[in-house]
């Protein structure tokens, strides 16, 4: 295969609040996704003091504090999502003696995302409200960086045809983070209403879908001479 183009929807509220009609995409985030346990001792919530207890749930909760503060980043590249928090056995009084929660972690560089995995897992060997905590790798996917010759190519396209289009990496995953592996793969994206993908009120304005529809077919038509 020659190359791959891939047109998507941006599937976040940048180019929107930009005003962009499409975005050259320059690759595509990295994704690290842990369950974290943090096991505590169940007791009567009436008559057990807090300086006698091990609550899982207090553990949790310093410790997802910690990983997203370890998380925080002055650029704002890092993606830290807690999606799930189960706190056993649910009883209202009873003390929680476990907490299972989860983490998608997501950035650009190789690098940065390994760095904060080594920190994530120090993190999770500390005591925590007298509490212990586990980290399990779930799933774990390396960024990938598009050819600069494809997104220059597209960059130079949207230029000649007046298309505002600025650099943007992916924070979901694509067709394109498979067909990498294969051949010269690239992305464009046009914006949608507040973000929005995967919902009833997901929207891309008919002028958005022109524009990155003739920039799709311009660099194509491009890669073809």
């Amino acid at each position: 295969m020659h190359a791959f183009l891939e047109l998507h929807i941006e599937q976040g509220p940048i180019l929107e609040r930009q005003g962009a009609s499409a975005g050259v995409v320059e690759g595509i985030q990295g994704v690290s996704w842990f369950e974290v346990t943090v096991s505590g001792s169940a007791n009567h919530a009436g008559t057990t003091p807090r300086a006698m207890r091990r609550d899982a749930l207090e553990g949790a909760c310093a410790l997802a504090t910690a990983l997203r503060e370890a998380a925080r980043d002055s650029e704002d590249r890092v993606r830290f999502t807690i999606g799930k928090f189960a706190v056993s056995p649910g009883s209202v009084n009873t003390i929680p003696d476990q907490v299972t929660f989860t983490i998608d972690l997501r950035h650009p560089e190789a690098a940065t995302l390994k760095a904060l995995e080594a920190e994530f897992n120090v993190l999770a060997q500390q005591t925590w409200a007298g509490c212990q905590a586990t980290l399990t790798s779930l799933s774990r996917v390396e960024p990938v960086a598009f050819p600069a010759t494809l997104t220059a190519l597209l960059d130079d396209t949207a230029h000649e045809l007046g298309i505002t289009a600025p650099r943007l990496v992916s924070g979901a995953f694509h067709d394109a983070i498979h067909l990498a592996n294969h051949c010269p793969t690239a992305m464009l994206f046009v914006p949608c209403r507040d973000g929005l993908s995967h919902h009833p009120d997901e929207h891309t304005e008919l002028d958005d879908a022109v524009a990155g529809t003739q920039l799709l077919a311009a660099s194509l038509a491009s890669l073809t001479r």
